[in-house]
C-alpha cells in the first residue's frame, strides 16, 4: 500500500466525539442538533477538496448549500483512483506519477474515512428501528452516504407545517436583545429559523432575515445610531454576512458602557458617585490655581485677603468656569434624587477630609453655591458647615484649605453669603 496512513477521524479531529443521544422517535429539533453537531463534525477533517475552508462539510450538505460558502467552489467527492498504474518514461516521470497517485488515494482514503465514522456515530445516536429503512441486508451497513442518511430521517420525522414555520418566526420576532448578551444570540436565532423555512420548503432570502434582526434591533434604543449606520450602508453592502460583522462592532464599541442593571445599583449609590465625580472635577481645579502659593492659614478673625492676579485669572478663564458650571450642575443633581435634609446631629471625620458635597469648590466664581446639607436616601453621617467646603467634616474655624474671602465665622444659621 503506497497512500500514508489514515488516522482516526473521530479522535483525531471531531469536536463531537458521541453525539447527542434521541431517546425515541426523531423530531425536528432533535434532528436539527444531531446535524448540527455532524457538520461541525464534518468540517473539522481537513482537506484540500471544495475550496479547502470547510473540511469535509461537503459530505453533509447539499450541493446547492455548499455552493453559498465562501469560497464559490463546488464540493466533488473525489473517486477511487484504482492501483497504482506506472507510466512510461523515465524515472523521474514515473515517480511524479505516483506522487500524484499517492496524493489522490489518501485523499480518497481520508474522505471515506471521515463518511464512515459520521454514519457510525448517527447509529450509535439513533434508535436502529427508525434507521430499518436504510439498512443494506447483503452489507449490513445502514447506508454508504451521510447525506442520504439523514435526508432520509428529516424527510420521514422532521417533517414540519406552513403553521410550525410561522410561529417559530413569530417567536423570533417576539425576541428581545439584551445589550449584555453576545449578539450572535440573535443572529443564530435567525439563521435556526431561516433552516427550518428552508427545511419546509419555504427558504428566506437574505433580505428577510436582514429585516428581521432590524426589527428586533430596533427595540433596544442605545442601538438607534448604529441601526441609522445600517441604514446609510449602500445596498449592495447590505448583505446578511455585513449585518452580522456591522453589529458585532457596535457590541464592541458599546461593551465598555454600563448595562441597565450596573446603572440600577449606580442609582442606589448616586451619592458615592456624586462623590467620585465631585472629586475628579476639584482634582482638576487644583492644578488651576497658583501651585506656588502657600496655603492660606490666616486667623480666624482676620480679613480675607484679596485673590491674586493669578487666581483671579484662573477664575475666569473658560475651563475653570465650564468646570465650576459642572459641579452646580453636580449639586443639582445630587439634590434631584435625595430626599428631604436629615436632622440628624453630625458626626466627625478627621479634619479636611474631602465630604460629600463640595458647595463653592475652590473658589466663589461663578461656581458658588452652599451644595447639600447632607441629604441621602438613608440617614447620612453628621455634617459640619464650612464656608470653603460647604457641609464637610470640619467648621469654617478649623479649615486648613481656605479658599480666597473665606469666612472664618460662616455656620450652617449665619452662612455669610
Amino acid at each position: 500500500m503506497l497512500s500514508t496512513r489514515i488516522p482516526s477521524v473521530k479522535d483525531t479531529y471531531f469536536q463531537h466525539k458521541l453525539l447527542t443521544k434521541i431517546h425515541g422517535k426523531p423530531t425536528y429539533p432533535t434532528l436539527q442538533t444531531l446535524y448540527t453537531e455532524l457538520k461541525a463534525n464534518a468540517g473539522s477533517v481537513p482537506t484540500t477538496l471544495g475550496g479547502g475552508l470547510h473540511g469535509h462539510l461537503g459530505l453533509l450538505l447539499p450541493a446547492t448549500s455548499y455552493a453559498t460558502l465562501q469560497p464559490t467552489i463546488a464540493w466533488v467527492t473525489p473517486p477511487n483512483p484504482g492501483p497504482f498504474a506506472p507510466p512510461a518514461g523515465t524515472t523521474a516521470i514515473i515517480n511524479a506519477a505516483r506522487d500524484v497517485w499517492t496524493a489522490s488515494h489518501y485523499e480518497f482514503d481520508l474522505c471515506q474515512a471521515t463518511e464512515k465514522a459520521l454514519l457510525a456515530q448517527v447509529v450509535d445516536a439513533v434508535d436502529t428501528v427508525y434507521l430499518r429503512a436504510l439498512l443494506n441486508r447483503a452489507t449490513g451497513q445502514y447506508s454508504t452516504s451521510i447525506r442520504d442518511l439523514m435526508t432520509h430521517l428529516f424527510t420521514t420525522y422532521g417533517q414540519l407545517t406552513p403553521q410550525q414555520v410561522k410561529a417559530k418566526e413569530a417567536e423570533v420576532y417576539s425576541l428581545h436583545f439584551d445589550i449584555s448578551q453576545p449578539v450572535d444570540i440573535i443572529f443564530n436565532a435567525i439563521e435556526d429559523l431561516s433552516a427550518l423555512a428552508t427545511h419546509a420548503s419555504s427558504p428566506m432570502t437574505d433580505q428577510q432575515m436582514i429585516d428581521i434582526a432590524y426589527v428586533i434591533f430596533a427595540k433596544q434604543p442605545i442601538l438607534q445610531q448604529d441601526l441609522r449606520d445600517w441604514k446609510r450602508t449602500p445596498l449592495a453592502d447590505k448583505t446578511w454576512a455585513n449585518m452580522i460583522t456591522h453589529f458585532r462592532t457596535a457590541q464592541n464599541d458599546l461593551s465598555s458602557l454600563p448595562v441597565a442593571s450596573d446603572l440600577y445599583h449606580q442609582a442606589n449609590h448616586v451619592d458615592m458617585i456624586a462623590d467620585l465625580v465631585a472629586q475628579r472635577l476639584l482634582d482638576t481645579v487644583a492644578p488651576m490655581l497658583d501651585p506656588a502659593s502657600p496655603p492660606l492659614l490666616a486667623p480666624a478673625a482676620a480679613s480675607p485677603a484679596p485673590p491674586t492676579p493669578h487666581i483671579a485669572a484662573a477664575t475666569t478663564s473658560p475651563d475653570l468656569a465650564s468646570i465650576q458650571q459642572q459641579l452646580q450642575q453636580l449639586v443639582a443633581i445630587m439634590a434631584a434624587t435625595t430626599t428631604a435634609p436629615s436632622t440628624t446631629p453630625p458626626a466627625p471625620r478627621p479634619n479636611n477630609q474631602p465630604a460629600r458635597n463640595y458647595g463653592r469648590g475652590y473658589g466663589r466664581g461663578s461656581g458658588r453655591g452652599r451644595g447639600r446639607d447632607g441629604r441621602g436616601q438613608t440617614a447620612p453621617s453628621p455634617r459640619m458647615y464650612c464656608w470653603t467646603h460647604g457641609a464637610c467634616a470640619h467648621t469654617s474655624t478649623d479649615c486648613r484649605n481656605k479658599a480666597p474671602g473665606h469666612q472664618a465665622t460662616a455656620t450652617f444659621t449665619n452662612m455669610q453669603g
